[in-house]
């Protein structure tokens, strides 16, 4: 089972990172989508090796919400999701991927420091720190609310990993923030487009700095 959450973790991790390096929502869309399909797995992993059978509501509703209902919450609100593109950045992607690495030396380290299952602790730190990177390093709108959107997932992660048993009530709240994240970021992207008619980075330079 360790081998399955260290798989699932992974698998969290490239998402993460494929969220911070794409250039089109259409395609931040599919990462964000499969993030949430590794972090319905680790539930299922976490179900089984822990014997928590409530663990599978979180399952589900993972799958429900986080897969099929919030991208298209929130590409409602991103009018022509596959027209939007910039390459616009404090940084290239060259230089992000590097960031990645040592995010991803960094999480693997502190999940040395006596966590249990340290190579699975230490994927969620490395995705938690890649998230933060894309939030500091992206001026995209559209980039931003997915990087909000993926660091809610990487934390109801965490609690998976850290505290299983902690009531049920913990990880239907972090789904329902998210769900209630994606409805005002995809008021937020309406709004900007509606005041700009572009979520382009090189049409809302006020975003940048």
């Amino acid at each position: 089972m360790l081998t399955w959450a260290g798989a699932s973790t992974a698998v969290l991790w490239l998402a993460t990172v494929g969220m911070m390096i794409v250039k089109a929502p259409g395609t931040v869309t599919t990462f964000y989508r499969i993030q949430a399909i590794a972090e319905a797995g680790l539930g299922a992993v976490m179900a089984i090796s822990g014997h928590l059978p409530i663990l599978w509501v979180t399952v589900g509703l993972t799958v429900l919400i986080r897969v099929i209902a919030i991208p298209r919450i929130v590409n409602h609100g991103i009018t022509s999701p596959n027209t939007h593109y910039s390459a616009k950045a404090p940084m290239g992607m060259g230089a992000l991927l590097i960031y990645a690495l040592f995010c991803t030396i960094g999480g693997l380290l502190v999940g040395e420091l006596g966590l249990p299952r340290p190579v699975v602790a230490g994927m969620i730190f490395a995705s938690m720190f890649v998230s933060f990177v894309h939030l500091s390093s992206r001026y995209e709108a559209w980039s931003m609310l997915w990087a909000l959107l993926s660091l809610d997932t990487i934390v109801d992660a965490g609690v998976l990993v850290f505290a299983p048993t902690l009531p049920e009530l913990t990880d239907l709240g972090l789904i329902g923030i998210s769900l209630a994240l994606a409805v005002v970021l995809a008021f937020v992207a309406r709004q900007i487009q509606a005041l700009k008619n572009s979520l382009d980075v090189r049409e809302l330079e006020e975003l940048i700095g």
